[in-house]
């Protein structure tokens, strides 16, 4: 999630963010990879900033805070999208020069799980590197990884840096990862968000200012 949302440190002694203290206002459903403790960090955030009073206005920050959270989760799953076609080797939108630069960071410190990350590769480099770097040449698997490692930086990156993409390429490359349908689909999503936050920060809105008209009337009676 973003950064701004994880703030170096929460101080829960204060007595205004008492929506932390209730279980239906302190965490969130979520999904595989996502930290809930960071969801706890920006809801903090925002009890901070709008200092609900009473379970009504926690409520609406509680619902400000999913609101804000699910807009983030969106991102995030079209990062994992982008990634996982540049990763493809059967995908349009491949990057070679990323997934070769990975490899060769991972063989670094990871060698001994040199096949399995040979598997990530086209092909053609995987026939090539086998070729050239036979197992029968080597006395261990470090010692192979090493020699690979080598030819992905000095040769192979060399090669696919050679020339630059052309940007209509990129541009293809771009609509085979999000097709015009899935772009409208992602523009509805974050315009439904972005309601969801709005309705919220007006419920909050409303319920403060009902509050200090009741309480005016109050002290006039």
């Amino acid at each position: 999630m973003n950064q701004q949302f994880k703030p170096k440190t929460v101080d829960r002694s204060r007595k205004h963010p008492n929506a932390l203290k209730h279980g239906v206002f302190s965490t969130v459903a979520t999904l595989p990879g996502e930290d809930p403790e960071r969801f706890a960090q920006l809801h903090s955030i925002l009890i901070k900033e709008w200092n609900p009073v009473g379970p009504t206005e926690e409520d609406a920050v509680f619902s400000l805070a999913k609101s804000m959270w699910y807009k983030a989760r969106l991102q995030n799953f079209l990062l994992a999208k982008i990634g996982a076609c540049k990763r493809d080797t059967r995908h349009p939108a491949f990057d070679p020069v990323g997934t070769f630069s990975g490899i060769a960071g991972v063989l670094e410190i990871d060698p001994d799980s040199l096949d399995q990350y040979l598997k990530f590769l086209p092909k053609n480099f995987q026939e090539r590197l086998e070729r050239k770097f036979s197992d029968d040449d080597f006395e261990t698997i470090s010692a192979r990884a090493r020699a690979i490692k080598n030819e992905i930086e000095t040769v192979i990156l060399p090669e696919l840096t050679l020339f630059d993409k052309p940007i209509e390429l990129s541009f293809l490359e771009a609509s085979d990862i999000l097709t015009p349908d899935e772009f409208k689909n992602l523009i509805g999503l974050e315009e439904r968000i972005d309601a969801m936050v709005d309705r919220a920060i007006k419920r909050l809105v409303h319920t403060k200012t009902m509050k200090q008209m009741l309480e005016s009337t109050r002290n006039l009676s």
